[in-house]
């Protein structure tokens, strides 16, 4: 009996400094490839969450104008006030719209604003623009923007609506407009939680300084 016993504890020696170095290289590796993965998609799921966001309060702005001819509220407003922001959510129960100068905070929240287009010829065409800003969990702002008629968004006529290619840069300068798509849906996002607001969406500069919208993130799909 005691001879095994012997046995038993000499074979129980564990695990060497050498094992257990390996392990943790084995570990370290495996978590260096499976973590980023992860919050890959996870931020996926996050920016899809608020891509929908922005894709339901433009159906809601759509809805609107279809009753209304305008994006004005029923004061006749073309901004961001909180009467524009309750009647668009009395179109879409499911989301929290706020004024234009809220920033959005989540996913659920949805900063809007209706802004004046203009013509060639510097007359204003109305309420004819709509944007809507909402802040994702990964911390990108995601912002869309319809826009039924209307060449430009101030009355000197040098802010163009502009809808840059999906291959286009965001400090690339405007196309000319003879080669830019002017009215539907265009959409951009920004890697800053502090711009995600319907206000500083719609407010683009002139010239080179415009800011232009895309049209990348339509086709993505749910993760």
């Amino acid at each position: 009996m005691q001879t095994t016993f012997k046995k038993l504890i000499k074979h129980d020696r564990g695990f060497t400094l050498v094992e257990l170095s390996i392990a943790m290289l084995i570990s370290g590796i495996l978590g260096s490839v499976a973590v980023p993965s992860y919050l890959g998609l996870r931020n996926h799921a996050y920016d899809f969450e608020a891509q929908s966001g922005v894709s339901s309060a433009l159906q809601a702005a759509q809805a609107h104008y279809s009753a209304h001819g305008t994006f004005s509220d029923s004061s006749s407003t073309c901004n961001g006030a909180n009467l524009l922001a309750d009647e668009i959510q009395s179109v879409e129960p499911n989301f929290d719209f706020v004024a234009n100068t809220v920033s959005s905070n989540g996913p659920r929240v949805i900063s809007i604003e209706a802004q004046p287009t203009y013509n060639t010829n510097h007359q204003s065409l109305g309420c004819q623009a709509f944007y809507a800003a909402v802040l994702s969990q990964s911390g990108t702002c995601w912002i869309g923007r319809l826009t039924i008629e209307g060449k430009f968004t101030s009355t000197e006529s040098n802010s163009p609506i502009a809808v840059r290619s999906k291959t286009a840069r965001f400090d690339a300068l405007p196309q000319s407009l003879d080669t830019l798509e002017l009215n539907g849906n265009a959409y951009r996002s920004v890697e800053s939680a502090t711009q995600c607001s319907a206000n500083v969406q719609s407010d683009i500069s002139a010239d080179s300084n415009i800011q232009p919208f895309f049209d990348t993130w339509r086709s993505i799909t749910a993760p």
